[in-house]
């Protein structure tokens, strides 16, 4: 009897262990609708997106103006400027 005593720890942990482990992997691929609902609304743009895009379309072509007007004033030709913003 106190043989059993002393593997009764043992049973326990060796008990426990698969039931933790099927509640873990439950818990960790419960909310996986939830992140692919997520990601679907991620793909569509909102209208802060396009708000955004066309502030950094405005913003640019003032750049590209600002650039102009500073190689005016300077007398040199207009710089080449790429896509990025940096220059060619």
């Amino acid at each position: 009897m106190e043989g059993l005593l002393g593997l009764l720890p043992f049973a326990v942990v060796a008990l426990l262990c698969p039931l933790m482990m099927i509640f873990m992997m439950r818990g960790m691929h419960g909310g996986h609708d939830e992140h692919a609902e997520r990601a679907e609304q991620s793909r569509a743009p909102s209208a802060d997106d396009e708000r955004a895009a066309a502030r950094l379309q405005a913003m640019e072509e003032e750049m590209t103006e600002l650039r102009r007007e500073i190689a005016a004033a300077k007398g040199v030709e207009e710089p080449a400027i790429s896509r990025n913003g940096g220059r060619a």
